[in-house]
């Protein structure tokens, strides 16, 4: 036989044929031939219709069926190329009779496979299958087709195949088992100029097509997807769609994709379930175990589609994913919801926009985070509280909020978190908080906005504003530890304030700070607090230190040891254990009190050391307020105020400085100096009863002495005051004062000489100097007692007058025998540990005071 280009080569060779035509009908009882390697068995009955044109003269007939056979043969030897393809193929062809249609012929493909590599053309690589390494195999393809309309009319039909294969190999990276398909296609593409055109050259024709597919599974990358059924649409082989179902590792998919076969490229939308399984297998394609930080409690929700570029390589993937719950890197993630972008070249994947909810916290913003690299980064909003998240860093995250307590709702915030999953080192966090109550170092604060940068061991307070009552604080804070022993290395701080009470605030500054104010009370905060240090930690490479300077302005009452104050400015120093009151002002009963003191020294044997001036104070209200101060320590009830009346004009001027230890009353020593005018000190007890005494004595005819000023000078020693001297004055009288006062028994040791400013009509005022004794000596009174029942007498009785006419002294009176003895028993008192305690002055009675009480006249 004559081959489409002429020449004598076998188009069909090996026939083998037995038929016989009885009437319209032919019968082919066999039938067997081979095209190429294809291997062709006919067998059936066909009505053979009846002619319906003229009849025409043998030569015409036998040009007729040369031209066809030619035809038939060039379209022949354009697919032999593709039986290439196929392994040991055989067609074998079934037709039953039909008058209408001449026959249909059921049409079966059987082979052992299908390898469009082996494809033999020289233009093979123009075919879209002819480099692809597919196998399938073995391969079962059937048809049926009616003879007459493909005869007639070969377009007006579609073409439907079906297929069914065992194995299916493509590309040597998708393994499918059990395939089953069924392919419709127009005949009018496949029979179409353009089709004919292109399986004459060994391409693929483009045609329309429908395909329905079934498989028991398909792997690919180490996945096994069971249970597939699919429905492919489209022009083949430009751009195909199908829909996908099947089961991967336990959880359904649905599957919709688009294919370009020409540029190799194709999009795919999925709609699964995501377990740990699924997520082992997505570890594995991006070399990155995941199990670590994602462990859902139930499967996680994904709606998303996939990319594959150019060269079928994959570009990436978008989507939707919801979680929950779910243990995030040691945080128990209550549900997390995202749209997500996976660039595949960066091996980077972006939640944007991403909402989460861990408890009461609750964030939306976006994550994104590298695989290549494992860096990770969090632009979050929302409401948060930050130990919520503790597993996402090191310990030093839980370390620094340790201290907050955050009270409902949780923190509204921004937060910028970047860093890696390998390396906490490496995070870096800048917080935007505003709470609307929370509590440091148990501190309470209403409302606080605080932006921070954090670092592994290092924490920014850029800016931190915090409102507590009606008043705020407002400034910067470092703080910084050491890794990996967590020791504190350094704190600098700098915040001013308005209405704010630092006593209260001070521990969230430093224990040592608030341990300086703890004796101060602010009945209203003041109105301007300035507060800035700098605290070296155990860490620090020159070891512990403070240094804190603090600034306070005030107009409202406050108070130190119960001792009520009102107003305030003050400059504050820390430096280490000291602690520095470099300028204090304030007013105390009405008057201008000046103080600076230093607290320092060690915990058991802390000094306090302060120089004080007060002046203009009201002098009723000072006295009252020492004296109920006295009895608060005491704990006794004060006297009744009418003990305190003194003129609104009487005032008091005091000077005073000294020293001891902070936590023993009886310890200091210093001096001091005090003025009062315009007082009425008779009203006073031990003055009230000094002039009582002097009235008592009718020859003296002493009224009462009215004393209203008065100047003294004392040292304090201890638990002793010495008064070397005292002078008050009234418009009668002045009085000279002189002796001591020992604090913790309030015994009282006083000389006062009474001298008269104006003539008298008693004794003294008669002239009667034939005594021979100076007038003073009839005028001098002692105190020795109790300040609490206090009781004058007079110096010089007739027989103590006599022995100091004749210069002997008596005994000193029982009572300051016994003062002297408890005195001393007071001195061996155990002292401080650190530093011995001030020694008292001896217990012996001052030589101008040792003389015997008056002998009663």
């Amino acid at each position: 036989m004559f081959s489409n280009d002429g020449t004598n080569a076998a188009a069909v060779d090996g026939i083998n044929a037995e038929v016989e035509l009885k009437s319209s009908v032919l019968s082919i009882k066999s039938l067997s031939a081979r095209v190429g390697n294809l291997a062709v068995i006919c067998r059936g009955e066909l009505v053979i219709p009846k002619a319906r044109a003229k009849r025409r003269n043998s030569a015409e007939a036998l040009s007729d069926a040369i031209a066809s056979y030619l035809k038939t043969v060039r379209k022949l030897n354009a697919w032999t190329p593709w039986l290439d393809a196929l392994d040991n193929p055989v067609l074998d062809i079934t037709f039953t009779p039909d008058a209408e249609e001449i026959a249909s012929a059921r049409v079966e493909l059987i082979c052992g496979g299908l390898y469009p590599g082996d494809i033999r053309r020289a233009d093979a690589d123009a075919s879209i299958f002819s480099a692809s390494k597919i196998a399938l195999g073995p391969l079962l393809a059937r048809t049926t087709v009616d003879v007459g309309s493909l005869v007639s009319n070969p377009r007006a039909r579609d073409f439907s195949v079906q297929l069914s294969t065992a194995s299916a190999d493509i590309e040597n990276t998708m393994r499918a088992r059990n395939a089953r398909l069924r392919l419709t296609m127009p005949m009018a593409d496949i029979f179409s100029p353009g089709s004919r055109e292109a399986m004459a050259s060994g391409v693929t024709p483009s045609v329309n097509l429908s395909l329905s597919c079934a498989a028991d599974s398909l792997e690919a990358r180490g996945v096994t997807a069971h249970s597939i059924t699919a429905r492919v649409t489209g022009r083949f082989p430009q751009t195909l769609r199908a829909g996908v179902t099947t089961r991967v590792l336990g959880e359904p998919v649905a599957l919709e994709t688009q294919v370009d076969f020409a540029e190799k490229k194709a999009d795919a939308r999925i709609s699964t379930r995501a377990t740990p399984l699924h997520i082992d297998a997505i570890s594995r394609e991006v070399n990155y175990d995941l199990g670590e930080i994602l462990k859902p409690a139930r499967p996680i929700e994904i709606d998303a589609t996939a990319r594959l570029d150019a060269g079928w390589r994959f570009a990436g993937a978008r989507g939707t994913l919801d979680i929950g719950p779910i243990n995030a890197d040691n945080v128990a993630v209550d549900r997390a919801r995202g749209t997500f972008a996976y660039d595949h070249a960066k091996s980077e994947i972006v939640f944007s926009p991403a909402s989460a909810s861990v408890g009461e916290s609750f964030a939306r913003g976006s994550f994104e985070t590298n695989f290549k690299t494992l860096d990770f980064r969090f632009l979050l909003t929302g409401r948060l509280r930050p130990p919520a998240i503790n597993g996402w860093f090191g310990k030093w995250w839980p370390r620094f909020w340790n201290d907050f307590t955050f009270n409902d709702p949780p923190p509204y915030g921004d937060v910028d978190v970047r860093g890696n999953w390998k390396n906490t080192n490496l995070v870096r966090v800048f917080v935007f908080a505003d709470a609307a109550s929370f509590t440091y170092e148990k501190v309470a604060f209403d409302h606080v906005l605080l932006t921070l940068f954090v670092r592994p061991d290092y924490y920014d307070a850029l800016d931190l504003f915090a409102r507590r009552g009606s008043g705020y604080a407002r400034g910067t804070f470092t703080h910084q530890d050491t890794a990996p022993d967590d020791l504190a290395l350094l704190t600098v701080f700098d915040f001013k304030g308005e209405n704010i009470d630092p006593v209260a605030v001070a521990p969230a500054i430093s224990p040592t700070l608030a341990d300086s104010l703890s004796p101060v009370r602010f009945a209203k905060p003041p109105t301007r607090l300035r507060a800035a240090g700098r605290i070296d930690g155990p860490a620090a490479p020159r070891g512990e230190h403070t240094l804190i300077d603090v600034e306070v302005e005030g107009d409202g009452a406050f108070s130190y040891e119960h001792i009520p104050l009102t107003s305030l400015s003050a400059s504050l120093r820390v430096r280490d254990d000291a602690f520095t009151i470099e300028r204090l002002r304030t007013q105390f009963a009405g008057g201008h009190l000046n103080i600076k003191a230093q607290i320092s020294g060690a915990d058991n044997a802390r000094r306090l050391g302060f120089d004080m001036n007060l002046n203009g104070a009201s002098f009723g209200q000072a006295f009252q307020m020492v004296e109920e101060i006295s009895a608060r320590k005491r704990g006794v009830a004060a006297p009744p105020d009418e003990h305190y009346n003194q003129p609104a004009s009487a005032q008091l001027d005091l000077r005073f400085s000294a020293d001891g230890f902070l936590n023993n009353d009886l310890s200091f020593k210093g001096n001091g100096s005090a003025e009062v005018s315009g007082a009425e000190l008779v009203n006073i007890n031990i003055f009230g009863e000094l002039s009582q005494a002097l009235r008592d004595v009718k020859v003296l005819n002493f009224t009462s002495l009215n004393l209203t000023d008065g100047q003294f000078n004392f040292t304090l020693d201890g638990r002793r005051v010495f008064i070397p001297e005292a002078v008050l004055t009234g418009q009668k009288a002045h009085v000279k004062l002189s002796g001591e006062y020992t604090l913790d028994t309030r015994f009282a040791n006083l000389t006062a000489k009474v001298y008269p400013l104006s003539e008298s009509r008693g004794i003294i005022g008669k002239g009667l100097g034939f005594l021979l004794v100076p007038v003073t000596h009839l005028t001098e009174l002692r105190l020795t007692g109790s300040l609490d029942a206090p009781k004058w007498r007079f110096s010089y009785g007739p027989t103590s007058l006599l022995r100091t006419l004749i210069g002997k002294s008596g005994d000193t009176e029982s009572l300051e025998q016994e003062h002297a003895k408890k005195s001393k028993d007071a001195d061996n008192q155990e002292k401080p540990p650190a530093t011995p305690e001030p020694q008292p002055l001896s217990t012996e009675t001052p030589a101008e005071t040792s003389a015997p009480p008056a002998a009663k006249e």
